[in-house]
């Protein structure tokens, strides 16, 4: 994007950053001895690197093939590598990469380069517990430098300005926007979004021949990409892309969900904590979007990037398979890699502002306020209710064996599987009790634990995630007890003195 880095200090800055990152983040003995690292042992990160090796070699075999294709394609080069270092040079590429996207968009705020950095760097690799989501290989870090690539190029379109349409940058900013989906097909919508307001912009001035290229240059990876999915799986849908439809999105609990994975996941999920408490700081970025948004100023490009995270999140939160108890447990925060900057800067900008508007700022703080200060609590179900969580008697086994034990639970409605369409958590108490929490929809009275459940139910898997070994001792097994969920009102749970409840009313000890 037309930087000198011989006069871009602050993008030494960020580099060395995340060599620091990196480097503190295994310990010496790790680095001496080159001992692959934890995160290699991890599903995810292991089908990367298995992929990754694959194409090194040419084998094209669909069972080398997992995830999308575009990571692992970044990671082949490095394949000869020792495990620790296979994905470090395209991570930290694309963390440069992202930076300079965010500051390029950044400075059409009025943030310089000393502000971009003090943005950009808490918000992603710098903060407790969402920092390690930069460190291990994640499909989110190749899909994180092309969107805010795409958006700085794409804002510049918007605001007009100088050579913004020029052919080359029209070509790049295509490029970016056919190589998201890609690098992770869910986040197509993010591309469709911002395509369309550079559409409206260009076609408004008059210069819609721009979009030749821009079009042009988006198609060329999408093909590319559709030639080698031919090649590898043939004309069927990959064994990700089934299991990812398997999972499906839940629209109808995005109010559920954004309370457990935002605000409170307790006592809904035996553990973990809400975004909001651990990044205290996104409800009031949140506000900063809206604010952008509403005030006239820069007010197109406020409402592109408005609309791409809302409709990102809301994909997110609606994912079957982002669920709290994996939230920091197998790091699932890296999801909203990109998000986070994006939020900090409105923030920012919120803040900046509020001399101007107080009003506004005001308003939208209280508002925030109160929408968080909702509660969905748990309590009693009777046996005729719809319940939303049920307790059961545990077996004595591993947290991940029961987490991701082939189970169903059938209901008076049917049967339900674990994962899919509920999820069993243990609980961390002396009793090892397990809970299952419903998913795709309520529990309908007398439930019963199965395991194993009948393996048909399950779409076929190649992935290691689950196991179809039996649990210890005797089953089905029955509820113990049902919740249903309350809505009430109270303190923030996300703010000091977190007053909201965190055990499970009513709940005998055993």
């Amino acid at each position: 994007m037309g930087v000198n880095f011989r006069d871009r200090g602050d993008v030494w800055f960020v580099a060395l950053v995340f060599a620091l990152g990196w480097f503190f983040s295994f310990n010496l003995a790790t680095l001496a001895a080159h001992t692959p690292p934890g995160f290699v042992f991890w599903s995810d990160q292991d089908r990367y690197l298995q992929s990754a090796r694959a194409f090194a070699r040419g084998d094209l075999h669909p069972d080398q093939h997992w995830y999308p294709l575009l990571f692992p394609l970044l990671l082949a080069p490095f394949a000869g590598l020792p495990p620790l270092y296979e994905a470090l040079i395209p991570d930290f590429a694309c963390y440069v990469l992202a930076y300079l996207g965010f500051r390029r968009f950044a400075r059409g705020f009025g943030l310089g380069p000393v502000g971009a950095v003090v943005l950009f760097v808490p918000t992603t690799i710098a903060w407790p517990h969402t920092g390690d989501s930069w460190i291990q290989p994640w499909t989110t870090t190749p899909s994180a430098a092309l969107i805010w690539g795409a958006l700085a190029l794409a804002a510049d379109v918007l605001r007009d300005t100088p050579r913004a349409t020029r052919t080359g940058r029209m070509i790049a900013c295509g490029a970016m926007l056919g190589l998201i989906p890609v690098s992770r097909p869910g986040d197509i919508v993010i591309s469709g979004i911002i395509g369309l307001f550079m559409l409206i912009a260009l076609v408004r001035r008059g210069t819609w021949r721009s979009l030749v290229p821009l079009v042009g240059a988006a198609l060329v990876p999408l093909v590319v990409a559709a030639v080698l999915h031919l090649a590898i799986y043939g004309a069927v849908s990959s064994d990700y892309m089934r299991l990812s439809a398997t999972y499906g999105e839940q629209f109808g609990r995005i109010g559920w969900k954004a309370y457990v994975l935002l605000i409170e996941p307790r006592p809904w999920y035996p553990e973990g904590r809400g975004l909001f408490a651990v990044l205290p700081w996104v409800p009031f970025g949140l506000c900063g979007i809206v604010h952008a948004a509403l005030v006239r100023r820069d007010r197109m490009v406020a409402a592109m990037t408005a609309l791409a995270l809302l409709a990102y999140c809301t994909m997110a939160l609606c994912y079957m398979d982002l669920v709290p108890s994996g939230l920091w447990r197998f790091g699932n925060v890296h999801y909203f890699k990109w998000v986070l900057p994006a939020i900090g800067l409105f923030g920012w900008i919120a803040l900046r502002d509020a001399r101007r508007r107080p009003r506004l700022t005001l308003a939208l703080v209280a508002a925030m306020l109160a929408l968080t200060s909702l509660r969905i609590a748990p309590v009693r179900a009777s046996v005729d209710e719809p319940a939303r969580l049920v307790v059961f008697a545990g077996p004595m086994a591993a947290y991940a064996d029961i987490y991701n034990a082939h189970s169903t639970l059938s209901d008076r409605a049917g049967v339900l599987r674990n994962s899919f369409d509920f999820h069993l958590v243990p609980m961390a108490d002396p009793a090892g009790r397990v809970v299952g929490v419903a998913q795709r929809r309520d529990f309908a009275g007398d439930e019963r634990w199965m395991n194993p459940g009948d393996l048909a139910l399950w779409p076929h898997l190649t992935t290691t995630h689950y196991t179809d070994t039996a649990l210890p001792g005797r089953f089905p097994v029955m509820a113990i007890a049902r919740y249903r969920p309350a809505v009430g009102f109270g303190l923030p749970c996300w703010l000091p003195p977190y007053a909201c409840p965190t055990h499970l009313p009513d709940l005998k000890a055993h």
